[in-house]
């Protein structure tokens, strides 16, 4: 049934996010990850300024931290911490997942400029 409805041009969002969910649930990332980036394409499609939500980014980069993709992960979680329209949780939950990434790349200088994002934004809570 997914199949048929992609077929149809499936375009709503918040079912794609979803399904992407529950596939992340058994273990088949890449397609979470297809539904996902459609659900991504989705949200830039429908949205005045062209963006798309912080918490479809931060699923995309956990979808693809999960497939050791740590540079794709990371570039996905740094969007999310650009976000001004990401809530405070969701921003500083990137941030973790970021630096986490980076220390298991050994990219420090990357890592010191995130602390200095961070304290940013625990300043502005």
């Amino acid at each position: 049934s997914l199949e048929q409805a992609l077929r149809l041009g499936l375009t709503n969002a918040s079912i794609l996010r979803e399904l992407a969910t529950a596939y992340i649930a058994v273990d088949k990332l890449q397609l979470a990850e297809d539904l996902t980036r459609r659900a991504l394409a989705s949200e830039c499609a429908q949205s005045q300024d062209s963006k798309s939500s912080p918490y479809t980014r931060r699923l995309l980069g956990d979808i693809l931290a999960g497939q050791n993709q740590a540079v794709q992960a990371i570039e996905e979680y740094q969007q999310v911490l650009a976000d001004g329209n990401a809530d405070m949780a969701m921003r500083l939950d990137a941030a973790e997942k970021c630096r986490a990434l980076l220390v298991s790349l050994g990219r420090t200088e990357e890592i010191k400029s995130l602390n200095v994002i961070v304290m940013a934004l625990t300043v502005q809570q």
